[in-house]
Parts: C-alpha cells; structure tokens; sequence
C-alpha cells in the first residue's frame, strides 16, 4: 500500500474528521486506512497518483488550519446502548426494505413525529410560513447552486421511459416478470433526466424567487424527504440514502437573516437542554468533493458559517450531528439572481435536524424504557401521546416585534459617505473589483452589506491580494471579520494609525 505521513499531528477531532471524510468522498482509493499519523491507501486506478497525492497533500493543509469552537458543550450521565439499532429491529420499530432506506413505526416513528412537533412549535412563535417541497427538484436548481461539481457522489437522478414503443419494448423484454434481475442497467429505454432528487430542504424556497425580489423580510419552515447516494458504514441510522430533515429559514435582509440566526442557535440550546442530551455544538465545515477547491472547507471553517449539534454515541464511535445551523449569507441570492428590498442580494441561514438520527441518537444514550428518560421528555411526550401535541411552553421566548430590524435607506447611505473619507477606498475597490472579477459597472456593489461573504472560493485571494497591496500582516483570526469593504477599511486605518 501506498502511503502519505503526517507532516505533524492534528490537534482536533475536526481536523481529523474533516480530512478522513473528505479523502473518503473522492473515490480515488480502492482502500483507505487512516490512522493517527498517516494515510495508507490503495488506488481505484493506477494512473491516479499525482492526483491522488495532489488530493491528500492539499486536503491536509486545508484540514490542519481548522480551529474548533464550541458554543455550548452539555454534559449527561449517557448509558450508550450499543444495542439499540438491533433491539429497534427486533421489536419491528425499524425495518429495512434496502441499503439505507427503512420504514419507521411504533414508538420510534412518534419521537420523529415529537420532536419535530416542537421545531414546528417554534417556527410558529417565529410566525412562520409553512411550505410543501417537492421530492424532485429541476437539474437547474443543481446547476444554479454548482451541485454537481461540489457534491456528484450525493446525486440520484430520475428518469422514467421513453414513450415509444420500440424503448418500452425492449424494457420489458429485459425486466419483466419472469427474467431474473435485481437491479435494472440504465439502457437507451431510459429518457434524459430533467430532475434529480432533493438533497436537502431549504432550496426550493430560494427557487420559488429566482430572477426576482424577496418582498419582504420573511422565515419559513418545511419537512422534507432528502435522498443522498450514500449509506452507512456500520449499516445503521447514522447515514441514510434517504431521511427526513425538518428546516426553519430565514431569507431577506442581511440585518434581519444574522438576528434570526441568533436566535436559532439560542434555540438549539434550548432544545439540548430539554432533551438531557450529552452534545455540544461546534464549528463545522462539509467535506466537499475536492478534485480541487477543497478551499471552501476552510473558509467555512473560518467565517464560522455552519454549526452542527453534536451528540457522543460511545465505546469509540464518533459523534452523530443531529442538527446545525448555516449562514448562507448571499450565496442562495447571487446563485438565483434574488434582490432584498434594499436591492442587495438576499441573504440567507438555516437551522436544520435530521429526525431519524436525531431519535437514533437519543436512544442511544437514553435506551427504549421510557421510564429512564429526562422527567420533562418523560412529561411532554405521554401530552403528546394524549392529547396529540407536545409540551405546552416555549423552548425559547420569542419576541418578534422588539427585534433589531434592517437599517434604513438612510443609515445605509451615511455608511456609504464614512467610506467615502477614507484614504484607502479607491486603492482598496480596485483591488476588489480585481480580485472579485468584477465587471466595473458592478463596482457599485461594493457597499458594505453587498459584498458580506463574497463567493467564498474568492475570500482568501482577496485576503492574500490586501496583505500584498497594502504591505500589512493579517492576523488568521481576523479572517472571519474581514468580510465586506467597510469591516476591511476600519483594519487598514486601525494600521495605519499604530
């Protein structure tokens, strides 16, 4: 076996994880074994070692620049019930029909159901609209968002038979009733694929706004059925190709989106503190399939723009995330072509749970007696069972009217003129209009909400580009703050004047 040491040892289970799940997702490797201080591994095809040692080297570096920050860590008195998937399967509240996909009943399928009675509940505080989504979505939807470049491993395309004779012959000439077949080749019968199924949630509620305006400042919530080509190592619940995600979004404004965000990452903790859960929530970042932007790991890493709940399933196995919170600033808006009513592009953030895991977990530490629960789960879920919802008090007081609202055209005008003092702008739009490969018509852009977390495959050569230009060291913990033009002038004048 080929093998790739360690230049140093990782400090974090994140970078460890980060690098193991992303060396994974490039389907490089017949065999990969990663250890503490290397990686031995045996190629798919022989004629990709550059790229395979490109890959590792490129994805270390990424990986080892990861920092870990925890909002909450809660601790618990966790049995871990390494039986509890075989005791789910043996009393019948779980029955699998295929590689990752299962029917849920009984007591399972009504925590599924209690929990996400109360992600409702609290999108209701938020007066929330509540939206329907389809299972499939248009392959535009994929190419708009660069779905296929980022994430091919997770694609189910759909496909149904041409309607001609000749093609629907052959199909059932081949796949009929009495041939012996278990799965079926995708042959010249087959129509192209104009859809493919949803990956996540949210999505379809940019959508619906493509090439237009948001009208107001709004949050939504939906459940959805997500499908992903990919399956569990241990064949349990911990990956499923396809599983149930409940959403609450926001979408508007940037001011509007950031104090929703904040009030759904007080939420999660609400929540972990109601279900007695040992979890912390932490910084994050997606293991993208990395041919050669692995890039966009890190800088997720750095602006802190996912923060996934985290719960321990004991005796060596690594955290299951049951749910996260993701600030998408502008991408969903630049990706659709969606303006605010300032006529920025909307921003965008999420708070996300994924039911079956989120029940798998709890179980897990908790077991199936209910007895042996937290008394307030124990409580809310025999209301549940009762009177068909559940707990009766909010998990977080809400006062929607009394939140920070957007700034007023005027406010954002007399920002504009700040900027306009100082000595730095002209130099500094130059170098952004470069860097951002900005046409000069959309200099005008370049406000300071416009600009927030610019594509982020860009943010680090702007970085880089700024140090270079203006001679001056940026510290990696201003990484993350330097993300729009008036934040990055108030750092070059804070310089200058040192």
């Amino acid at each position: 076996m080929l093998r790739f040491l360690y230049p140093k040892p990782f400090e974090n289970k994140l970078q460890s994880s980060y690098f193991k799940e992303t060396l994974e997702r490039s389907f490089l490797f017949r065999e990969l074994i990663v250890s503490t201080d290397k990686v031995s591994y045996k190629l798919a095809r022989q004629g990709d070692s550059e790229k395979a040692l490109t890959i590792i080297t490129k994805t270390f570096a990424v990986a080892e620049k990861m920092t870990v920050n925890k909002v909450f860590e809660k601790k618990a008195d966790a049995v871990f019930n390494d039986d509890i998937f075989d005791k789910l399967i043996g009393n019948g509240e779980v029955n699998e029909i295929g590689d990752g996909i299962f029917v849920f009943q009984g007591q399972f399928l009504k925590l599924m159901r209690f929990f996400d009675g109360i992600f409702t509940k609290f999108a209701d505080e938020l007066n929330g609209v509540e939206q329907y989504y389809p299972t499939r979505w248009p392959i535009e939807l994929f190419k708009k968002i660069n779905y296929f470049e980022e994430f091919p491993q997770n694609i189910l395309l759909v496909s149904g038979a041409k309607k001609e004779r000749e093609a629907l012959e052959s199909l059932i000439d081949k796949y009929g009733k009495s041939n012996d077949f278990k799965e079926i080749e995708l042959g010249d019968f087959l129509e192209p694929a104009t859809t493919a199924l949803g990956t996540s949630t949210c999505d379809p509620c940019y959508y619906i706004h493509k090439n237009g305006k948001l009208g107001k400042n709004e949050t939504y919530y939906a459940l959805s059925k997500c499908f992903r080509n990919e399956k569990s190592t241990t064949n349990q619940l911990d990956r499923l190709t396809e599983f149930s995600m409940r959403e609450v979004i926001a979408a508007g404004e940037e001011e509007y989106v950031k104090s929703q965000r904040e009030i759904f990452l007080k939420f999660i903790e609400s929540f972990a503190s109601f279900t007695g859960l040992a979890c912390s929530l932490e910084k994050a970042s997606d293991p993208f399939f990395t041919n050669e932007i692995p890039e966009k790991g890190a800088l997720q890493n750095h602006i802190e723009s996912k923060f996934e709940l985290l719960v321990p399933l004991g005796n060596g196995r690594s955290d299951l995330a049951v749910g996260s919170v993701n600030w998408h600033s502008d991408f969903f808006g630049r990706s659709f072509e969606i303006r605010d009513n300032s006529n920025y592009y909307m921003s965008s953030c999420c708070l996300a749970f994924g039911l079956e895991r989120l029940v798998f977990a709890f179980l897990t530490q908790y077991g199936m007696t209910r007895s042996e629960w937290p008394a307030e789960v124990q409580k809310d879920f025999a209301d549940f069972e009762t009177n068909g919802s559940g707990s009766k008090t909010s998990l977080l007081e809400i006062r929607t009217p009394n939140q920070k609202v957007s700034p007023s055209a005027n406010e954002i005008n007399g920002k504009d003129e700040d900027l306009n003092t100082s000595e730095h702008r002209e130099l500094l739009r130059r170098l952004l209009v470069e860097s951002l490969n900005l046409e000069p018509t959309e200099e005008k852009w370049l406000s300071s909400r416009n600009t927030f977390n610019w594509d982020s495959l860009n943010h680090m050569k702007v970085i880089t580009c700024i140090e270079e230009r203006f001679e001056v060291v940026i510290p990696k913990k201003n990484h993350s703050t330097l993300m729009d033009e008036k934040s990055i002038l108030t750092f070059l004048e804070s310089e200058s004047s040192e």
